[in-house]
């Protein structure tokens, strides 16, 4: 094995080698409602659960790289205090990429998309075209030199009973899929089971 000299790698260089060894990573489709009504879609791979009692997941926001702003997903769970964690599956992930896309303020992923937003009484809308949606309160925000984490405690959650049985997914029917490093993702694939000792 080689040590890597981490002076010899700047920030892309970096980040190019942290996406391709920590593969493959669950992708947070995520809804949040801006102050004026604005429904915005974005989807995060730092994402993953934090604790099971009780429930909280947590998604990582990137700064905007030239002026170091907020992002309109961090903005809105500022001010609101609240958004959606869904699942990114085969047959979203094509919308999922194009809610990527860096749009203004006043304009919304959904505009874009084929989603279709459901309304529930919760601050935010779930995205009725995945298999499970969360809904999260901000619990805690941690925030780093270009980066900020968001910690949601679940407050709800609605799943595809399709996909969904005796309290569990069925990955293989639900057909999720993760994140690689550049453009390329991964679908579930082989399954393998081992016995914990």
């Amino acid at each position: 094995m080689k040590r890597l000299s981490l002076d010899a790698y700047d920030k892309r260089a970096m980040y190019g080698l942290l996406t391709s060894a920590v593969v493959p990573r669950p992708i947070a489709l995520v809804t949040t409602k801006g102050k004026s009504g604005v429904i915005n879609v974005a989807p995060f791979s730092y994402f993953n659960i934090v604790t099971a009692e009780p429930a909280r997941l947590q998604i990582v926001v990137g700064r905007d790289k030239k002026t170091g702003d907020y992002k309109d997903t961090a903005k809105n769970i500022i001010d609101t205090k609240s958004f959606v964690v869904q699942a990114v599956t085969e047959a979203n992930l094509g919308d999922a990429n194009r809610s990527a896309a860096r749009l203004p303020h006043t304009k919304s992923e959904l505009d874009i998309t084929s989603f279709t937003p459901v309304e529930t009484g919760f601050p935010v809308p779930y995205l009725k075209e995945s298999p499970v949606a969360f809904e999260c309160e901000l619990d805690r925000q941690i925030s780093f030199e270009s980066s900020d984490m968001f910690i949601g405690r679940v407050v709800g959650i609605y799943v595809d009973e399709t996909v969904f049985n005796e309290g569990k997914f069925a990955i293989e029917k639900a057909k999720f899929v993760g994140r690689l490093s550049g453009n390329r993702y991964t679908t579930i694939g082989d399954v393998m089971k081992l016995e914990r000792p």
